[in-house]
């Protein structure tokens, strides 16, 4: 969302196709580097029809579960991959999961 800032245009377009999905009682989903009130330059009524919806914080995987998702990437690829390397990588990089 944070892509449409300053572009008038492009957010009455957007805003007009966000009302008529509404209408329909369709299911949106969008993503943003930041909270709908957070969004710099963008019109007041888009930011209230995005912060009247339900908002998440999607944060990366802990350690443990990054281990686990490390653990089927090679499995899934009929490769062999020790543990302590999988572990090596994900500690040296938080953002790892393979």
């Amino acid at each position: 969302m944070q892509f449409f800032a300053n572009k008038d245009r492009t957010q009455e377009e957007f805003f007009n196709a966000f009302e008529a999905l509404l209408a329909k009682k369709s299911h949106i989903v969008m993503t943003s580097d930041t909270y709908p009130k957070g969004l710099a330059d963008i019109h007041e009524r888009l930011v209230s029809r995005f912060d009247s919806g339900l908002t998440v914080a999607i944060e990366p995987p802990e350690l443990e579960m990054r281990g686990n998702f490390a653990e089927q990437v090679p499995h899934r690829r009929r490769r062999d991959a020790r543990r302590s390397c999988l572990r090596c990588c994900q500690k040296r990089d938080p953002t790892c999961v393979s």
